[in-house]
């Protein structure tokens, strides 16, 4: 995973994936804090963001996911636990292929490094109510970007 601190500031690679079906988006809480946030996770080194996305949603979601194309390049700047976090963060859209029939609708729970967390898919209309990060998806994801937008948060 790439990761490392520096200066207090905790800097993370992130890779997550954008699944849409019937009006809703799949999302996964997490087991820590019971946020929701796209699915996705940590590139490793010499890894490119499709790779890490192809083999985070293998791995979590046990899903063969075609990646169709970047959305959002994201630098999203946050604390958490008291911990300044500088996390870069790429947004893809992707199909998840046959495994809709076995997500949907959900709830479902995956496997985090064998910590349980649940993925479900949420209405886009209610979006807005939801504790969803980064912040910007709450709309975002009503209307894709036609072209690549960088957004710092």
């Amino acid at each position: 995973m790439i990761r490392m601190t520096q200066n207090g500031i905790t800097f993370r690679y992130r890779v997550a994936g954008v699944a849409l079906h019937e009006g809703r988006v799949l999302l996964q809480e997490s087991p820590d804090d019971f946020v929701w946030a796209l699915p996705g996770g940590h590139a490793e080194a010499g890894e490119n963001a499709t790779a890490t996305l192809v083999r985070e949603m293998q791995e979590e979601l046990g899903a063969s996911v075609q990646v169709n194309r970047l959305l959002w390049v994201v630098e999203n700047l946050f604390s958490h636990e008291g911990i300044r976090q500088h996390e870069l963060g790429l947004y893809f859209l992707m199909d998840l292929g046959a495994a809709v029939e076995r997500l949907y609708p959900g709830p479902v729970i995956a496997d985090e490094d064998g910590v349980p967390m649940r993925v479900a898919w949420h209405p886009l209309s209610t979006l807005e109510t939801l504790e969803l990060y980064p912040v910007f998806l709450r709309r975002g994801l009503q209307a894709l970007p036609e072209n690549i937008i960088h957004i710092v948060t």
